[in-house]
């Protein structure tokens, strides 16, 4: 690996987080394509509503929590589950 590819890789890396619940969360940040994909998802109501946004991108970002796999949404219903999850114990 070139040290350009070295250094981009470790800029794009996001640390695993534990929760408040103890749930050991594993992130990654969207790319424009995913970032395009959830406002599609959302419609175009949705999408100019800039907090229910905010906590869609937040929520997608979450790829898998105690190692089971989160798959992002494609519909408001499943961002919404989505963001629920956060509350599940």
């Amino acid at each position: 690996m070139t040290p350009s590819a070295k250094i981009i890789t470790a800029a794009t890396e996001v640390p695993p987080v534990v929760d408040a619940l103890g749930r050991h969360l594993e992130l990654r940040r969207l790319t424009a394509l995913d970032k395009f994909r959830l406002f599609k998802a959302a419609g175009p109501e949705l999408s100019l509503n800039q907090p229910w946004i905010a906590m869609a991108i937040l929520a997608s970002s979450v790829v898998a929590i105690d190692e089971i796999p989160i798959p992002q949404p494609y519909n408001e219903v499943q961002i919404e589950a989505l963001i629920g999850q956060g509350n599940r114990t």
